[in-house]
């Protein structure tokens, strides 16, 4: 039984024997019998006795004689030195000791059987023992079989050159970190077996001058290993059928061969092989270690490198060299492949269960460097490995280790169960919850980490990974985007840093026939196809190029930098966002909203449908006291057949065609086509400034349309820019008709619930064939051709047309008041036509009467051209006194009736003018049928009438006043009058002149006449009282044959029809005739009475 001893508590190599059952080879006993010698019944074993030779056989029996008695001294001499060797156990005894001599240590030595064997020719002799023990001060060791093989010399000289231990029980500790092996003490012990004295010089029963052998080797059959670890709780390693041989020089191993089989639950465990070149106890050899199907399972631990770091289990099968210098590996090569194990990487890896596994690496002391070379690891699920790397310092306390691994075929959820869990766990809970199952192909990683002996866990410096995936499903979403459903494809580039912390993340992603929700819209978007790419920068992910295929054609995609926070959240950057061919409402859920969110926001709202053609878009955002800010915008967006409501009153428009530009901060729309309200929309801009950084930005739109009048006047009303009356004229009463050209221009603010009041507008219409109906003043208008020019509170109408079915020229301006409850308007009207119709139109504008005259009692007859200028107020009840009024007419071949004082008047060639202040007819007309010059004025400050009335010489004013004077008038008369009145015609005064130099007259009761030639004229100023003629003042006459002064007075209205009912005269002079006072007065009884 091998002992060992604890000194110091010195953990160190033991040895045990095991009982020791194994059978011995041909041996002597310890009677000194063997193979070769006499029997017990003195023969020499041969059957040969002598008696069966004749005596012709007698030289032939000396001669064998003399060979038998050769063989015999040769054969004897080795015994009979070995008698005075002090026999086979001195031998052996002498023999160990030398063996152990280095040890200086005190042995003892005890042997079981012995025996001696020679081989012929060779003379080899075979000393042979059972059951030695070789005791020792720390160790003690049993071998059931020794033998040492002599050659003569070599027994001479007590030194064998070959010696055999067979049946070896061992049983050994082992502490990976001794580097010298001979520091366990039996380890030591068993070094000393094997090549402790072959150096030394002759010894024992040699001769002093007899020359060393030089030459050794050592044999070991069939021995067993128990390998323990000085840690208990590592399972010790069972190798059996251990055999080994080695040759010596002086104690030097030279060279040698060991094989062994590793025996694990009672069932063989695979082959080792190792052949060695040099001396290991020296400390420098070389080494080839071939395995076949060697099990691994707990060998790492008992190794001298740093294995530690990546423990196989499983069955290796394969070759490494190896150059030992110093009793440690200074380079070795390593060709191997494994099968069926377990590879426990360090933390934060998990381990990881393989099929096939193989390697090549090499291995550098001086440079402190493993390289792995080459390692393909074919995992459990499939999944197949390529691995290359280096770990330098691998000695030393915190070894670096770089490499690569390259796999493909890999399924994502393998990928997710070998991320650590303590290596970026945001990032992995990030992508495992929007990307599942699916394939990795073409994966690299590239990782450099330092080795922690003490946790043994790798501390990632750097990690790299590229990976493409494939049928991944895809189930992401943030704000906006409230889900992306689908089945994806793409690429995945990874960089982990120093404690595990995510410097880089790089994905490509795709997905195919993919539902995409979003917010506000209730059915999903059904997309064809959505490519996005994206980066983690600065703590954040960092969207790249984003594209979106739509199932029904559509096509978006956003490029750039944008920088991701908490959530998806949008934290900055730049981007170029681009569609085509997209339904306008699916462009609009899908424009991000925190991408110029006021001008998406106005297109959302305003946009109702329709298709954007194509949109290119650049923009820089940037987070900003916790908002999203769009620093600068730039782009395009066409549109087709789009539904716009504009608001604020604004009626849709529809089938537009368009596009809208932005830059230098200024977004500018151009729309081609389309129907606004019923007008076909030929042109039109809409401007928005500032695109960013307005509050709020200002848009100005200018449309060009084209249409009915109706449609325009609608479309006006809408926008409020024709509002109801509040007491005066309703203008959204106006019926109207008429191709129409309308320019328009309004300026808004681009915010959400504009009212109709915040927009400001200009309209221009330009209208043909125009019908305007229920305007003011019960007017009408048709066939007219006109320019309207309306802002907010300001309308300009002008043009001409049948006006009150007058071809007329017209000019209509109003003004609202700042508050909007009134205002002020003109109108300018230029008009020809019959005089009754344009007594209707003064009516219709509140001239019911002029100086007192109403128009409505007077018949009219005649044409008129008319000027008209009325003002008046808007926002009221119109009054009579609420118009101001300025009329020019002119009247040609005009005829009135029933005409205050003059009665009728014909052929009238006026011109008239009324205003505030009065009014003024001048002229020629037939007055009282006489041909007249005239000028009529009324005066509204001092409320009179004034008229001057020059009759030419004429025989009608003759007759008219021979008809009204009672006097016989013949030939012409020329005269003038003029007339004063209030307005009223209450109180007239006419002043008369008459020249009657080309009349002639006859007066029979006075007996006076005049003839034609003679001068004479006559002056008087007739009073009218409520218009009928009272009496006749300052009447003077004045003729080559009369002349006079005088007065008349008529009757009273209540004396009956009107007549003369006295006349004084003075200074009556006439041919035979000298009265200074003449009375003329009427009788009761009606008959005149004359006195003078």
């Amino acid at each position: 039984m091998i002992k060992e001893h604890d000194r110091s508590r010195e953990r160190a190599l033991t040895m045990s024997e095991t009982d020791n059952s194994q059978s011995k080879g041909d041996t002597y006993g310890a009677d000194g019998r063997g193979a070769v010698g006499t029997d017990a019944n003195g023969t020499d074993g041969s059957g040969i006795d002598g008696s069966g030779i004749d005596g012709g056989g007698k030289l032939l029996r000396r001669i064998l004689i003399g060979v038998v008695g050769v063989l015999v001294v040769v054969i004897a001499a080795p015994f009979i030195y070995l008698q005075q060797a002090g026999g086979l156990t001195g031998i052996i005894e002498a023999q160990l000791a030398r063996q152990l001599a280095r040890n200086n240590e005190a042995l003892s030595l005890t042997l079981g059987d012995t025996g001696v064997e020679v081989r012929l020719p060779a003379m080899h002799l075979t000393v042979t023992a059972s059951d030695v023990t070789v005791a020792g001060a720390d160790a003690s060791l049993t071998i059931p079989e020794a033998s040492a093989v002599f050659t003569p010399t070599g027994l001479l000289a007590q030194r064998p050159f070959e010696l055999v231990f067979s049946d070896l029980q061992l049983d050994l500790t082992v502490d990976p970190s001794a580097r010298n092996i001979e520091g366990s003490p039996g380890m030591a012990l068993l070094a000393g077996l094997v090549a402790g004295g072959a150096s030394g010089g002759a010894s024992g029963g040699a001769s002093g001058n007899t020359k060393s052998l030089t030459n050794q080797r050592l044999r070991i059959n069939r021995a067993v290993l128990n390998l323990r670890h000085v840690d208990d709780a590592v399972a010790p390693i069972d190798l059996v059928n251990i055999n080994a041989v080695g040759s010596f020089d002086q104690g030097t191993l030279l060279n040698g061969m060991v094989s062994a089989e590793r025996m694990a639950n009672a069932a063989p465990a695979g082959r080792l092989e190792a052949a060695v070149l040099g001396d290991p106890l020296g400390g420098t050899f070389s080494l080839d270690v071939a395995a076949d199907n060697l099990l691994l399972d707990g060998v790492t631990a008992y190794a001298p490198l740093s294995a530690e770091m990546l423990p196989f289990s499983g069955n290796i099968s394969g070759r490494m060299n190896a150059a030992i210098r110093d009793s440690a590996i200074a380079v070795f090569d390593l060709d191997a492949a494994a099968t069926g194990g377990t590879l426990a990487l360090p933390q934060p890896f998990r381990a990881i269960d393989y099929k096939t596994a193989s390697v090549i690496s090499t291995y550098h002391r001086d440079g402190g460097t493993l390289t792995v070379a080459q390692s393909e690891i074919v995992l459990n699920d499939g999944r197949v490995l390529s691995v290359q790397g280096n770990i330098a310092d691998i000695d030393g306390p915190a070894p670096v280790i770089t490499g690569r691994i390259d796999g493909n075929d890999l399924s994502l959820d393998s990928f997710y169960a070998d991320w650590p869990d303590m290596m970026a766990p945001q990032a992995k809970a990030m992508l495992q919850e929007r990307f599942s199952g699916g394939q990795l192909s073409d994966l690299g990683i590239s990782i450099a980490a330092e080795f922690d002996r003490t946790a043994r866990r790798l501390n990632i410096v750097t990690l790299d990974l590229k990976t493409a995936l494939s049928a991944v499903g895809v189930d992401i979403g943030a704000a906006q985007y409230e889900r992306l459903q689908g089945t994806g494809d793409g690429t995945l580039s990874l960089r982990v840093g120093a404690g595990g912390v995510i410097e880089e993340l790089s994905v490509a992603m795709g997905a195919s026939n993919a539902m995409l929700t979003l917010a506000g819209r209730e059915a999903p978007l059904l997309v064809g196809r959505v490519q996005a790419s994206g980066a983690l920068q600065n703590n954040g992910l960092a969207i790249e190029e984003v594209s979106v295929n739509l199932a029904n054609g559509g096509a978006m995609s956003v490029s750039g930098v944008l920088g991701l926070g908490p959530s998806w959240t949008l934290a900055g950057g730049s981007l170029s966002l681009s569609a085509n061919n997209m339904d306008a409402r699916d462009f609009h859920a899908i424009w991000p909203d925190w991408a110029v969110s006021r001008t998406r926001n106005w297109v959302g709202r305003k946009i109702r449908s329709g298709r954007v053609e194509d949109v290119r878009l650049d923009l820089v955002s940037q987070r900003d006291e916790n908002r999203l800010k769009v620093r600068q915008i730039d782009g395009s967006i066409t549109v087709r057949d789009v539904e716009m409501a504009l608001g604020g009153g604004v009626p849709v428009m529809t089938g537009i065609d368009g596009r809208m530009t932005i830059a230098d901060n200024k977004a500018e729309i151009i729309l081609t086509e389309g129907d606004v309200s019923g007008l076909g929309l030929e042109t039109a801009k809409v401007t928005i400034v500032p695109v960013i950084g307005g509050k709020p930005p200002r848009a100005v739109a200018e449309l060009n349309l084209n249409g009915d009048m109706g449609d325009g006047i609608a479309l006006a009303t809408s926008m409020r820019m024709i509002k109801p009356g509040n007491g005066g004229y309703d203008a959204t009463t106006l019926r109207a008709s008429g191709q129409t050209i309308f320019d328009v221009v309004t300026r808004f603010p681009v915010r959400p619930r504009l009212k109709p009041q915040e927009i400001d507008f200009e309209a221009q219409a330009r209208v043909t064939g125009g019908v305007f109906e229920n305007l003011p003043f019960g007017a009408d208008a048709r066939d007219a051709a006109a320019t309207i020019i309306a802002s907010r509170g300001v309308l300009s109408v002008a043009g001409s047309g049948l006006l009150f079915g007058l071809p007329s020229d017209f000019r209509y301006d109003s003004r609202r008041d700042g508050n909007g409850d009134g205002g002020a308007a003109k109108l300018t009207l230029a008009t020809l036509g019959p005089l009754d119709r344009l007594r209707d139109l003064a009516g219709n504008l509140g001239i019911v009467d002029i100086g007192g005259v109403y128009l409505a009692d007077i018949d009219m007859r005649g044409t008129a051209e008319l000027a008209l200028d009325a003002a008046f107020p808007t926002g009221q009840t119109l009054q009579p006194g609420d118009i101001d009024v300025g009329i020019e007419m002119v009247v040609s071949n005009g005829e009135f009736g029933n005409m205050p004082v003059v009665g009728q008047v014909k052929n009238a060639e006026l011109v008239a003018n009324f205003d505030a202040t009065g009014a003024s007819v001048s002229g020629s007309a037939d007055l009282l049928g006489v041909a007249s010059n005239l000028l009529v004025t009324f005066d509204d400050d001092s409320e009179r009438v004034s008229m001057r009335v020059s009759a030419q010489k004429s025989a009608a004013l003759a007759e008219m006043m021979s008809a009204r004077a009672g006097i016989d008038i013949n030939g012409t008369l020329a005269g003038s009058i003029e007339l004063n009145s209030d307005m009223q015609f209450g109180n007239v005064l006419i002043d008369v002149g008459v020249d009657f130099s080309d009349a002639g007259a006859s007066v029979p009761t006075i007996g006076w006449a005049k003839l034609p030639g003679e001068p004479g004229t006559a002056a008087m100023t007739l009073e009218l009282d409520e218009g009928r003629l009272r009496r006749i003042n300052d009447i003077t006459v004045t003729s080559g044959s009369l002349s006079a002064r005088g007065e008349v007075q008529f009757n009273a209205p209540e004396d009956g029809p009107l007549k003369i009912s006295g006349a004084t005269f003075r200074d009556l002079v006439w041919p035979g005739n000298d009265i200074q006072q003449l009375t003329v007065s009427t009788a009761e009884n009606g008959d005149w009475r004359i006195a003078g």
